[in-house]
């Protein structure tokens, strides 16, 4: 609203009609002409009209079409209204979308579960040391480009960046997918990141670079999910045992495959062969892991 009428324009708002019966808020909101919503009532459609006629005479109309922020664990709003479709189709108005965004920041976090899958580049520091920073950058994003659209493919969410390394999440906010879905979509992802590698190979070979290799873990299980940082920098992100482990599991991987948990390899149409192996992760003592070979 600030921002409307800082740009000389004073919009009529579309409002719950719950307000006009808010003494001296409602009477404000009446002297302003704005506009009173009665949902799930048989004057629901009276909105829309007087809307209509506003944009005629040539005025501004504000709604808010998912404007209340409900108990959803993930901070979703509500299920959003088609009025401002249904007022541009009929006047021909332009749509200008004002997005809210940071309401979020001050809800705490929540216990979930998912999938975690960490992908890491054998040896490139020592390559950015051998050879000249433009190339680095290059092959860098040659690779970054291969593997974003695969995560991406793949349902996964690219939880950040390390350096020439990634973290991928994999996680169902509707809880339509258990964990054996998202670990098998995890698991998959992985494989299919050691399969494109050699896309980004051929580019760089053939320019006399050497190839690039690398490794991937995968664990699943419980998470912790917020906003992690301070006031000069939040991140919303996971973390927690299932993110360490498969940090551990990432960095105990031969290069070329993908080494991860017992239970996130059930299927066994991943991979084209695999072992099975006791690795020592810090932290969690011996580990039985699985390594599937793409």
């Amino acid at each position: 609203g600030e921002y409307l009428i800082y740009s000389g324009r004073w919009p009529r708002f579309l409002g719950k009609a719950d307000i006009w019966r808010v003494p001296v808020l409602g009477w404000v909101a009446k002297q302003c002409q704005q506009i009173p919503v009665y949902r799930d009532t048989d004057r629901a459609s009276d909105s829309l009209i007087h809307a209509r006629k506003a944009l005629e005479r040539g005025q501004l109309i504000a709604l808010y079409p998912e404007g209340t922020i409900t108990a959803d664990p993930d901070g979703w709003p509500m299920t959003g209204r088609r009025g401002a479709a249904q007022l541009a189709l009929r006047t021909g108005a332009p749509v200008i979308p004002v997005v809210q965004d940071g309401a979020q920041l001050v809800l705490g976090g929540r216990h979930t579960e998912g999938a975690v899958l960490f992908a890491d580049i054998k040896d490139f520091s020592r390559r950015c040391n051998q050879i000249g920073a433009d190339e680095v950058v290059r092959q860098l994003n040659l690779y970054f480009e291969q593997i974003d659209a695969v995560i991406v493919d793949h349902g996964g969410i690219l939880d950040k960046r390390i350096g020439d390394g990634v973290m991928v999440v994999f996680i169902s906010p509707d809880g339509r997918q258990d964990l054996a879905t998202l670990a098998h979509a995890a698991v998959r992802c992985g494989l299919e990141m050691q399969r494109s590698l050699a896309r980004v190979n051929a580019s760089i070979t053939a320019d006399g670079a050497r190839p690039l290799q690398i490794r991937v873990g995968v664990a699943a299980g419980p998470l912790v999910q917020g906003n992690i940082g301070s006031r000069a920098r939040l991140e919303y992100t996971v973390i927690g045992e299932t993110v360490n482990l498969a940090a551990r599991l990432e960095a105990a991987a031969t290069v070329g495959h993908v080494l991860t948990l017992p239970a996130c390899a059930r299927d066994l149409a991943l991979g084209t062969s695999r072992r099975l192996r006791i690795i020592e992760a810090k932290g969690f003592g011996e580990v039985s892991a699985v390594e599937l070979t793409p």
